[in-house]
């Protein structure tokens, strides 16, 4: 029988993060050939860091209350009016970050915090669906430039992180409550299935975590299911739970991932196929794709290489998007 949840045993360590291009030469090459409208979000979103925005100075006025519960309410209603749809507040230590860095001095909090992408645009393979992906990348290096910017006025010292940092989101989002793991490896939650990208920011701030890691029955579902793993065209997705740098948890053999990661622009195939999209408001457009594959009846991997060249075809037809179609 596997384990329930994610369980942590004494050996545990920091994790190591994979980058999905192994080949740096090949993983630019692989962004230079990405849709203009992608590289110029990537762009927008490198220059948050060139700038050195998600970080900076702290308000010498420091907030002084003992209402820390009211404080956080406040916090999570701007990171709404920021655009965010799910935000949470988790504690945060040293197994939140990749080997060899730390939280800053003093953050023992992260807010963590997704938007949804369209799930119209993820159904597709190739580029127009990277393009919807780096779309709510912008947005939440953008949020996370302002929501830590917003707690430093108040004389706490917050930082926000790029999706290439050294936070791990995925495991501060599960202790914030946003969602469970998936079998896939990405965070389900109840509202948009695993159609959600995620930020954080770590402060100094008291802020109340009084979230816990969510049960929504997801991990019971995935015991039972099999969709990710028999679409994944790499093979990729381990059907037992692993004990990975001393976590047991579902698990993705990156390295078979790797080269559909890259082919694809991006793949998400297991993210697009969870049934746990049938329960959310992306249903009516879930069925009818789900519909539309079964009803070819042809092997998986041919069906896979036929949605690719749809995508592809899709996203030449779309040119720079606002041309004559």
């Amino acid at each position: 029988m596997e384990p329930k949840g994610i369980i942590f045993t004494p050996g545990r360590v920091q994790a190591i993060k994979q980058s999905p291009f192994l080949d740096k030469k090949r993983g630019e090459e692989t962004k230079a050939k990405r849709h203009p409208q992608t590289r110029r979000f990537m762009f927008m979103r490198a220059e948050h860091d060139q700038r050195g925005l998600y970080d900076g100075p702290v308000n010498p006025e420091k907030l002084e209350t003992k209402d820390w519960e009211g404080v956080t309410r406040f916090v999570k209603e701007s990171a709404r009016k920021m655009g965010v749809d799910l935000v949470g507040i988790a504690p945060v230590d040293r197994f939140d970050f990749v080997q060899g860095t730390e939280p800053p001095q003093g953050h023992d909090r992260g807010i963590s915090f997704a938007i949804h992408m369209d799930f119209d645009e993820m159904k597709r393979l190739g580029p127009l669906s990277q393009m919807e992906v780096h779309r709510v990348y912008y947005r939440l290096s953008d949020v996370s430039v302002r929501l830590a910017q917003f707690i430093r006025s108040f004389g706490y010292h917050a930082v926000g992180y790029p999706n290439e940092g050294s936070a791990l989101f995925i495991p501060i989002a599960w202790k914030a409550g946003l969602g469970e793991l998936g079998r896939h490896g990405s965070l389900i939650t109840k509202e948009y299935g695993s159609s959600v990208r995620l930020g954080v920011v770590t402060t100094e701030m008291p802020l109340v975590a009084t979230s816990a890691p969510a049960n929504y029955g997801f991990d019971d579902l995935c015991l039972r299911c099999n969709a990710c793993t028999n679409f994944c065209p790499g093979d990729s997705i381990v059907p037992k739970k692993q004990e990975v740098f001393g976590t047991v948890r579902w698990h993705v053999d990156t390295p078979t991932c790797r080269p559909y990661f890259e082919d694809y622009e991006g793949c998400k195939v297991c993210l697009t196929v969870c049934p746990v999209n049938a329960q959310t408001e992306s249903a009516p457009q879930y069925k009818s794709l789900m519909k539309g594959l079964m009803h070819r009846k042809i092997p998986i991997r041919q069906l896979i290489d036929e949605w690719r060249e749809e995508g592809f075809k899709e996203a030449e037809k779309f040119g720079e998007g606002w041309n004559d179609r």
